[in-house]
């Protein structure tokens, strides 16, 4: 050791009552290694004020009262590197375990074994091998094998160009997971000005690259002009070059609406892949009262809102559109059924409507089958055949399943009893039952082969023509019409009788003058 500046006694020694030094102080020659050792003891006990207990911990002090500047001022501890692989480190070492402590006797807790590195925090150059440039300031702790390894990093020399300085320096974890205790409210926070949209990154280059971005959700840098507006939340994607492309996700801060696609919109929309049956892919709760639960606003008409298919179809099997049209189909095939609006008030389909309960129109939903409540002024119903019918197929067809079913029910509201009805008779042949809404007592049906019927009066208004070929009254059999011979002998009552009854048909007329 030699010291410059030495007040008294032998320069290469230091007195055990403390020297003092003006100048510089050597230790080696740098030939060999060379430690300055500050012994210290457990000999005051912890330091809590008690009986006895006083400092026995050596430290070093350095004060400063300067500031850096281009001179170093204020630098209380230089280090410096004299080798591209030498490292700078401040180390601290200890053992791996200690004997049990005891609190009541403040005994044990002394070192098991040898020490080993705890923590080195430091810089260098190049890695430990020196087959690569690290150039930074790090902090280390060991891993399972004691070996110290890289937790935190600082660059010094910028990693892409290898240039020494960097006006934005890259803090790099290794082997390492970053958590921040947010008990007392503690945040991860991310601050900047307005304008600065703050992002989180999630990149493909480990030096922060631009060609390696990949997301970033971030605000989106917008003026906030009150009222709230401004800042919104994106999750931004870039393409393999690291451009910026669209928004898939936008959050509103103003009103806090989600926006899948952003502003610009995202080409592939929003998939929902969902493996629980008994939950619904998408819950849309409303706490107010006249919400929508979802609005679609498409570019045109065949633009649709809703497709369904099921895992393996080539076609969607349901489809609604824009303009409200729904579509379904077989999933394997085009779509060939429809429903929708074909004017004012008009809703159609080009195909089959199949009811499988109850049809209520312009009245509430009741018993029957079918219910239809007009003010009038229209048709309760219109049935028109486009074609000729056949024996099996008719403008109307009614089928029962017995012969005590009734076809047919005619009466006015108030009414007890039908005014007309139709029902299938013993014969199965049909009866057409009339009456005045609270009796029933005039019926017409087939009788037998050939015959039709009524139990009761029949009128005719007007003209009555009987086409047959024989006919009975007063429950006379009936006959074929009958041929009148003989002579008249000048009776013209008698010519003009049998006149008119050859004209009714009732009589052949052969008779002469």
């Amino acid at each position: 050791m030699s010291a410059t500046g030495y007040t008294s006694g032998d320069p290469t020694k230091v007195s055990k009552s403390g020297d003092t030094v003006d100048g510089n102080l050597t230790l080696g020659t740098g030939a060999a290694s060379r430690q300055l050792i500050l012994r210290s003891s457990y000999t005051g006990g912890d330091d809590d004020g008690g009986p006895a207990h006083f400092d026995s911990t050596s430290r070093i002090e350095l004060e400063s009262y300067q500031r850096a500047q281009t001179n170093g001022y204020g630098e209380v501890i230089r280090v410096r590197s004299r080798r591209a692989r030498s490292k700078q480190m401040f180390a601290w070492y200890g053992p791996t375990a200690y004997t049990p402590y005891n609190a009541a006797t403040d005994t044990g807790g002394d070192p098991i074994g040898q020490d080993e590195g705890w923590a080195w925090i430091g810089a260098h150059y190049l890695s430990t091998e020196g087959d690569a440039v690290h150039g930074h300031l790090s902090i280390e702790t060991p891993d399972t094998l004691t070996a110290l390894r890289t937790r935190l990093e600082f660059a010094i020399w910028d990693p892409v160009s290898g240039a020494y300085g960097m006006d934005k320096t890259l803090i790099r974890t290794n082997a390492a997971d970053f958590q921040v205790r947010c008990t007392n409210s503690a945040v991860l926070r991310l601050s900047g000005g307005v304008l600065d949209k703050k992002p989180i990154e999630w990149s493909n280059s480990d030096v922060g690259q631009v060609s390696g971005i990949r997301w970033q959700l971030r605000t989106d840098g917008s003026a906030e002009g009150g009222s709230n507006a401004g800042s919104d939340l994106e999750l931004v994607r870039f393409n393999d070059s690291g451009v910026a492309q669209d928004s898939p996700l936008v959050i509103t801060r103003q009103n806090g609406r989600i926006t899948i696609g952003g502003s610009s919109g995202s080409g592939a929309g929003l998939t929902i892949n969902r493996n629980a049956a008994s939950a619904s892919a998408i819950t849309i709760a409303h706490t107010g009262t006249g919400g929508t639960g979802m609005a679609v606003t498409a570019a045109d008409v065949t633009s649709s809102v809703v497709r369904g298919q099921i895992s393996g179809d080539t076609v969607a099997r349901a489809v609604v559109f824009a303009d409200g049209k729904h579509e379904w189909g077989s999933g394997t095939a085009s779509r060939d059924t429809n429903l929708y609006r074909n004017g004012t008030d008009q809703l159609k389909t080009d195909d089959s409507l199949v009811v499988g309960a109850r049809l209520a129109v312009g009245q509430a939903l009741g018993s029957d089958a079918i219910a239809v409540t007009t003010d009038g002024t229209i048709s309760a119903a219109l049935l028109k055949a486009s074609a000729l019918g056949t024996a099996s197929r008719s403008v109307l067809a009614i089928e029962t399943n017995d012969v005590t079913k009734r076809a047919f029910d005619y009466r006015l509201t108030g009414d007890s009893v039908s005014r007309i009805r139709m029902d299938a008779s013993a014969s199965s042949s049909g009866t057409i039952i009339f009456g005045d809404g609270t009796t029933a007592d005039t019926n017409i049906y087939r009788a037998a082969a050939d015959t039709l019927k009524t139990d009761d009066s029949f009128h005719v208004g007007t003209t009555f023509r009987h086409l047959g070929t024989s006919l009975g009254f007063y429950n006379a059999a009936a006959i074929a019409r009958p041929t009148v011979t003989g002579s008249r002998g000048g009776n013209a009552a008698l010519a003009s009788f049998l006149t008119q009854m050859a004209a009714l048909g009732l009589i052949t007329d052969s008779t002469t003058a």
